[in-house]
């Protein structure tokens, strides 16, 4: 009716204090996703930082992400329960998304998100044919996009109790990020 009841795909932002802790935080929720024998997928912005998170979670075995023959290995790949996959977002524009139906839940940790909304609807609306699925962009307040919030976000957080190990998870949060990007 109206488009109101359509379904869409789960977003989530987590803010965590400054970038190691975002780092011991994805990796925490990866190792927990991987032990309820989900499917994970970690996307990041450049080819550098996918070796790296290759690198982390060598102990996992991760299927790397590349050309197009790799990309679709890597689908595949994540159709296995507690599989994970490594991909720089120049590895998703290489294959199409096809829809198909996946037997095992599949999370997308995405590190950080781009200046542009966007490109994040755009990305969002590509990973939401994989269904299903569900997607968590992870920032720190040291990231470009947050930085100029940070200076009124950290005392308040201080003053709040907030551990370095705490993500802020509010779909708040989500709208106010999205507010923070050019269109």
């Amino acid at each position: 009716m109206f488009g109101w009841f359509r379904r869409t795909t789960p977003v989530e932002d987590r803010v965590w204090i400054d970038a190691p802790a975002c780092a011991r935080g994805v990796r925490a929720q990866v190792d927990h996703a991987l032990r309820q024998r989900a499917a994970v997928l970690l996307l990041t912005r450049s080819l550098t930082d996918r070796e790296d998170l290759a690198r982390d979670f060598a102990a996992h075995a991760p299927r790397i992400g590349g050309d197009r023959l790799a990309a679709d290995d890597l689908r595949e790949h994540l159709r296995t329960p507690a599989a994970l996959g490594v991909a720089a977002l120049a590895d998703l524009r290489a294959s199409p998304a096809a829809a198909a139906h996946r037997p095992v839940p599949l999370e997308i940790h995405v590190l950080g998100r781009s200046a542009r909304r966007g490109d994040d609807r755009g990305l969002i609306a590509q990973l939401g044919r994989w269904a299903p699925v569900r997607i968590v962009f992870h920032h720190s307040l040291d990231d470009a996009l947050l930085e100029p919030h940070a200076g009124a976000l950290q005392p308040l957080l201080q003053k709040l109790g907030l551990r370095a190990d705490e993500p802020i998870a509010s779909p708040l949060l989500t709208r106010a990020i999205e507010r923070a990007q050019r269109p």
